[in-house]
């Protein structure tokens, strides 16, 4: 067995509960107390102030150890701890207890039972109470297998956990994972956005809700039952959408009330809903061969109408004065979709009292993969394949309104590399040049690309493809370390998790250049490509460029009395094999006149540089001036004329005599 230590500071600060069990229906969650406080000590496995709460080691494997240090932070007159810290017992084994550099030290009076998936403690000060932050006790694990295990204290189970006198506090659990990440291989031929079957593969991002109200021929929805419902559900979704706000959830609506149906679907049985949904579906205008299908389709289209990434559908079902279905239950979801259909109303639900926005947001925790924590049946689910903490106080276990770490890791929310945000939400682009030339024969040419966010890996590869959320935001690009361009999306906007673009390169010079391309997603990661070529110009081809300017007299001011002219100097290169044509052109503007002026045809032989000096005498007034100096080439006079590069000049006529001067200008 290898040993491995792993510092976790866990914060353990826990109310004061009562000995009695709850009964059921009636047990409801303390609420967490949110960061806007960040000084309240904290409820966890961990310390914001001194650990990462994410055990993340693949080296972590069955048979090697690790040591967790749970710790209190921020506490007064902390005098004994009672609690049970819980784990998943075929990911992890707690093997033994250690208090040495611990608050009461090695002899602190302490009591504790091993059992499966938990550690009892009961830990005592043998002295004074202990004020400040510091260490419990130190718990060493044997890892069993590869998995993910939430790691958390149990407040409301059996043995509750005591520090008095209750105080406000928050609530932060933790998690340790070992299974190595897939790679996942960047696919530039399809977009990881999900697709018509995959509606809701982990709760982040936008979500579209489709609420459907069927109107039965016994039972009437009243508009006070209405808005009850509807009022219901939003809860429901402000619920999730508060729990972390790394999620970045928002809730959108497609609401349809009264839909007819032949059938009253309360007086169907429970899980025989199709065979009213098939026909409540084909009023919208739904033709596809099944409940199921016509669902998805509509699943789908709202997600498009909406602009989200997620859709999926609530029926609610009047049951004023009979409550619950046939067989007793009261409303149920498929794991990953397509719908969740509950009773308006029912009188056996657990946590009764909250039931309009309990029973919609335990269903929705269905929707995206988080399975039953009452049952006590071990199940792991969700695009990260994790396991539930069944009896863990939470919205999968009774509706009690507060998410368990591992519901949370079900429906996606981890961080395993502690840096502040959600893994699956941390992707990052890749980018690749579709057209790579390495020598180019011309003085333009158009580079084609694909850009594409890859997702994070789906832990099991088997129940699906690779998914993202996010999309391209932006591809820019530079060219021999010049400014950041934006590149064309060929479908007009980049909005998509893949994107196809273009970038047009003009006027290259001959000799070796570097384009560089930068893609960035909406998570604000990027990722670049470099391009290294040539440019050769075969015979025939000419480039001709600016190489260097200037005016006489360097500051820019003319004394009409002692000079007639304004010189300007060009310094040109041609590059190619032929003999070059070009032609000055200048722009002269001054208040609201201007003046076109356009030289002689001029020659420059192959690959040579050449200093022609232009001469241009101003008209008799003083006026500030602005000169626009344009360079024209080509390879042959008589035909077309490209753009060389242009230069302004701008300076003032200092004398307000008449001069002799004229509208022309000579080249020398």
């Amino acid at each position: 067995m290898s040993e491995y230590s792993v510092v976790v500071k866990a914060v353990l600060l826990l109310l004061i509960l009562p000995l009695t069990a709850p009964s059921l229906g009636q047990r409801i969650a303390r609420p967490i107390m949110q960061s806007s406080q960040p000084l309240l000590p904290a409820v966890g496995v961990w310390s914001p102030a001194l650990r990462t709460p994410l055990i993340n080691n693949t080296s972590l494997v069955p048979g090697s150890s690790l040591t967790v240090d749970l710790n209190v932070t921020g506490v007064n007159s902390l005098t004994s701890f009672q609690g049970a810290i819980q784990y998943d017992p075929l990911i992890l084994n707690a093997t033994n207890l250690f208090f040495d550099n611990t608050i009461y030290g090695p002899n602190a009076p302490n009591y504790a039972q091993f059992a499966s998936g938990q550690v009892l403690l009961q830990i005592y000060s043998p002295g004074p109470a202990f004020t400040g932050n510091g260490t419990l006790v130190h718990i060493l694990f044997r890892v069993m297998g590869l998995g993910t295990s939430a790691l958390l204290i149990d407040q409301e189970g059996l043995n509750p956990g005591s520090i008095g006198p209750p105080t406000p506090h928050r609530v932060i659990q933790g998690n340790f994972r070992n299974m190595p990440l897939r790679t996942v291989v960047p696919d530039f031929s399809t977009s990881p956005n999900p697709g018509p079957m995959y509606t809701s593969e982990y709760m982040m991002g936008k979500i579209a809700v489709g609420i459907i109200l069927p109107q039965g021929p016994l039972l009437n929805w009243t508009a006070s039952d209405i808005n009850t419902t509807l009022t219901g559900i939003t809860n429901a979704m402000q619920f999730w959408s508060t729990r972390d706000p790394r999620a970045h959830l928002q809730f959108s609506y497609d609401i349809h009330i009264r839909v007819p149906s032949a059938l009253e679907p309360i007086n169907q049985p429970e899980f025989q809903e199709q065979v009213w949904i098939n026909p409540v579906m084909t009023s919208l205008g739904y033709n596809q061969p099944d409940a199921f299908s016509k669902v998805r389709t509509y699943d789908d289209d709202i997600r498009a109408k909406l602009g989200t990434d997620w859709a999926f559908t609530i029926f609610a079902l009047e049951s004023t004065g009979q409550g619950e279905f046939p067989e007793g239950g009261y409303g149920h979801a498929y794991l990953g979709g397509p719908w969740e259909t509950f009773s308006r109303s029912a009188t056996v639900a657990f946590n009764g009292g909250s039931y309009f926005e309990a029973v919609p947001a335990h269903e929705t925790g269905h929707i995206f993969h988080a399975t039953d924590e009452y049952d006590t049946l071990k199940e792991w689910s969700g695009y990260l394949n994790a396991p539930d903490s069944d009896l863990s106080p939470g919205i999968m276990n009774e509706n009690s309104l507060y998410v368990s770490p591992s519901t949370a890791l079900q429906i996606g929310w981890a961080d395993f590399n502690g840096n502040g945000k959600l893994d699956i939400l941390n992707t990052r682009p890749a980018v690749k040049i579709n057209n790579p030339a390495f020598i180019i024969n011309q003085t333009s040419f158009t580079v084609n690309g694909t850009a594409v966010d890859v997702p994070y890996p789906r832990t099991l590869q088997f129940q699906g493809p690779d998914i993202s959320i996010n999309k391209i935001a932006s591809v820019n690009y530079s060219l021999d370390g010049s400014s950041w361009l934006s590149s064309q999306p060929y479908d007009g906007a980049f909005d998509n998790g893949l994107e196809r673009f273009s970038i047009s390169l003009t006027q290259l010079t001959a000799g070796s250049h570097s384009l560089t391309i930068n893609a960035t997603n909406t998570a604000g990661n990027s990722a670049s490509t470099t391009l290294g070529f040539n440019v050769n110009l075969p015979t025939g081809q000419v480039r001709v460029s600016f190489v260097k300017w200037g005016a006489q007299p360097a500051y820019h001011h003319l004394d009409l009395s002692e000079t007639v002219g304004q010189t300007f100097f060009f310094l040109v290169e041609s590059q190619g094999t032929s003999t070059a044509y070009l032609s000055f052109r200048l722009n002269i503007t001054s208040d609201n006149r201007s003046l076109q002026l356009t030289g002689p045809v001029l020659q420059i032989g192959a690959n040579r540089t050449m200093m022609f000096n232009i001469t241009w005498v101003p008209p008799d007034r003083t006026l500030r001036y602005t000169v626009n100096a344009t360079l024209y080439y080509s390879n042959n006079p008589q035909g077309t004329w490209t753009f060389g590069g242009a230069k302004n000049f701008i300076f003032t006529v200092a004398s307000t005599e008449r001069s002799q001067g004229g509208s022309g200008f000579k080249v020398v």
